[in-house]
């Protein structure tokens, strides 16, 4: 571990150690997280603490060199890198302090998967995974404030809220994060509008004047059934710090739906479409679809399998090709949800030769050669408190 790491270490641990001094009565359960109530003239109030560690195994059966080498588990995969290797992904601790109408939370993660899902951010604030104050205003109308979780997507950066382990392309394509202002109206209990401004595609702060705005229609016609079609666009190229003046338009418009047809079987469907507009004339495109099925078996095993699509074949993200992957994920659920195990193979392809592969033999000397496809099988153990 470098100095840098190091100290972040220190930071986060002494952060975490002034949460726990502050709040004497802390009894984490993972059901019910609430630790202690506060009570005084502007407020009243319940404090809570839960968090989540992850590690993994994975081997790539393309036998790639080692990670600092250039031999990783191939372009697409986001956060799951290592290859025969028992490798940390990331523990993240969340306070949060919610009254009636008021929410604050302060979620604090530090690991690989933390750095690659925060990467805008720099220095200390870089453990910082979300930061906001929620506050509703009636009953209908709210807003948040702050750093957040992006709203565009099936899956999340926390490995035990997804039923795969290894993330989808749609989920690498980003976004991870914004940090600006969300409005949220409540038609109904069936349907919500949210609209915002944010300082673009993961960015704690902004490099230009433009601002990108974001939006969502939130749909759920039943208890068994929700969709959601998400919005976000801005001009996030020039900077006024290099001079660059480019004017550039960015958007992407997706739609992530969910539907349980049985109370053991589970549907999910997540699509996504971008587009972007550089140099006031070039115009480029990208998107993917991903299907997820899932069937609880009992309570304390469950398997799910993932097949998805994208197409960068243009290198407007920055994949640079067409893919499709196959994941096959079983869940089985220890000490009433408190230890999460998930084995998983998966299967990749793409129409480029862009997975790494290690040839070895006296003839190519250990050099890393690259296909059109990879397997890898793996199992991560999963904390949850």
């Amino acid at each position: 571990m470098n100095s840098n790491n190091t100290t972040l270490l220190k930071q986060w641990f002494l952060i975490l150690c002034a949460v726990l001094i502050t709040g004497t009565n802390v009894s984490a359960q993972v059901a019910d997280t609430t630790i202690t109530e506060k009570k005084g003239f502007f407020r009243k109030g319940a404090f809570s603490f839960s968090g989540s560690l992850d590690t993994y195994y994975s081997y790539n059966f393309n036998k790639p060199g080692p990670l600092e080498n250039g031999g990783t588990t191939g372009v697409g995969r986001i956060f799951d890198l290592e290859h025969n290797r028992i490798a940390f992904g990331m523990l993240r601790t969340m306070v949060a302090y919610e009254t009636e109408k008021t929410e604050i939370v302060g979620e604090l993660a530090f690991g690989p998967a933390a750095e690659l899902a925060n990467f805008g951010n720099t220095g200390t604030s870089i453990l910082i995974k979300q930061a906001y104050i929620k506050h509703s205003l009636g009953k209908k109308f709210s807003f948040k404030v702050g750093q957040f979780g992006t709203h565009i997507g099936y899956e999340l950066v926390d490995a035990n809220a997804n039923f795969n382990y290894s993330l989808s392309y749609l989920f690498g394509n980003g976004p991870f994060y914004h940090t600006g202002l969300l409005l949220n109206y409540a038609f109904s209990d069936k349907v919500q509008v949210m609209a915002g401004i944010v300082n673009g595609w993961d960015n704690i702060s902004d490099n230009n004047k433009g601002k990108s705005f974001v939006g969502q229609l939130a749909l759920s016609p039943s208890d068994d059934f929700e969709l959601y079609l998400n919005w976000i666009g801005g001009n996030e190229d020039g900077s006024e710090i290099t001079g660059d003046s480019t004017k550039s338009y960015k958007q992407m418009v997706d739609l992530t739906s969910t539907y349980s047809v049985t109370e053991k079987f589970n549907i999910g469907v997540n699509a996504a479409f971008g587009t972007y507009k550089f140099d006031n004339n070039n115009f480029s495109a990208w998107g993917g679809a991903a299907l997820y099925l899932n069937y609880n078996f009992t309570d304390l095993f469950a398997i799910g399998t993932r097949v998805e699509y994208f197409d960068d074949d243009r290198g407007v993200q920055y994949l640079g090709a067409k893919y499709t992957g196959l994941t096959l994920t079983g869940i089985f659920t220890l000490a009433n949800g408190a230890v999460l195990i998930k084995p998983e193979i998966r299967h990749d392809r793409s129409n480029k030769n862009i997975y790494s592969a290690e040839i070895s033999g006296p003839k190519t000397n250990g050099e890393v050669k690259f296909k059109k496809y990879q397997t890898t099988a793996g199992i991560a153990v999963i904390g949850v408190f």
